[in-house]
């Protein structure tokens, strides 16, 4: 992104959708973007939905259209979508230690830009998986 990669963030055009629904026992489905690659319990929203829970008794239905692996904050935006499909008071919050980059999720969940947090004086960057 440039010489703007830590003073900007921008949304793009692409959503990804999630439901969270109870259920006698999990249940995962994939469309778009990354569909069928993880549909367990191994799956991003699998995972945030039974820390805001507490359980696994849900029906989770991801619909992508974020490519994957490619910078544009899919796993952001997916933990997000995740957390406020299963009621998460936060749902930022808990994308963001999910993530592991604070500065992902509102700009990958929302549409415009949004200016980075306030500095703290340290680098938050880290290795990507």
């Amino acid at each position: 992104m440039g010489p703007g990669f830590d003073a900007l963030a921008v949304a793009l055009d692409c959503y990804v959708q999630v439901e969270v629904e109870a259920a006698p026992s999990l249940r995962v489905h994939s469309e778009g973007e990354g569909a069928g690659l993880c549909d367990d319990a191994s799956h991003l929203a699998v995972r945030v939905a039974r820390s805001v829970l507490g359980h696994d008794r849900i029906a989770v239905t991801v619909r992508s259209r974020i490519p994957v692996s490619r910078g544009l904050g899919s796993s952001a935006a997916l933990a997000a979508a995740a957390a406020a499909a299963a009621g998460a008071d936060d749902p930022f919050a808990i994308a963001a230690a999910q993530d592991g980059h604070p500065r992902t999720p509102p700009p990958a969940s929302s549409a415009g830009w949004s200016p980075p947090p306030p500095s703290t004086g340290r680098s938050d960057r880290r290795n990507s998986r």
